[in-house]
């Protein structure tokens, strides 16, 4: 429907565009001062009529445009949230299985790597493409997983927590606090 609207409106826009050309040639050509007021009236308003044909056409392209451009960011949005789904369903099965065949301290390392290896898959465009298991699959034989647990599943609540690293050993990021800097000492001027 938008299309056979903008062929009508272009159509519309050249009948008056026509028409103003003859009102114009018209115009020029009369004798009579009232005759030439008159057709000088008609021309402005073709002129009008045909201003606001291009403008509409123009406006109608733009909204065709936006409904485009909105349709593919629908699109966008839906395939993040399945991507976010689908990274969530492979990092629970797979971290199941690094829970179940490492000890705890062994888990957490594997558990990091398995993190960004995922975050790698998931921004390739074909992350979506490759089956669930197929996945799970493929991702638990590179951090060389067996799928035979020798240590019982533990949730995440109950998970014992990791030894405390030595005090010379610090996180990244986590330095001594700067130094604060001294209080200025104020010194006032003897008036008297």
């Amino acid at each position: 429907m938008a299309g056979r609207h903008a062929a009508a409106l272009g159509r519309l826009a050249e009948l008056a565009l026509e028409l103003a050309g003859d009102l114009q040639a018209a115009a020029l050509a009369a004798e009579d001062a009232s005759d030439k007021a008159a057709l000088a009236g008609a021309f402005h308003r073709i002129a009008r009529t045909a201003r606001q044909s291009i403008a509409l056409e123009a406006r109608l392209a733009r909204d065709a445009e936006r409904g485009r451009f909105e349709a593919w960011e629908r699109g966008e949005t839906a395939r993040k949230a399945e991507v976010e789904t689908r990274r969530t369903r492979v990092r629970l099965a797979v971290e199941r299985l690094i829970w179940t065949e490492h000890e705890p301290d062994e888990a957490e390392v594997l558990a990091a790597e398995f993190a960004d290896r995922l975050e790698e898959d998931a921004l390739a465009e074909s992350f979506l493409d490759e089956p669930l298991e197929a996945q799970v699959t493929r991702l638990s034989a590179e951090l060389g997983l067996t799928r035979a647990g020798a240590v019982p599943y533990l949730p995440r609540a109950l998970r014992p927590p990791l030894p405390e690293a030595p005090p010379w050993i610090r996180p990244i990021g986590l330095a001594d606090p700067p130094p604060t800097p001294p209080k200025p000492t104020y010194r006032f001027a003897d008036t008297s």
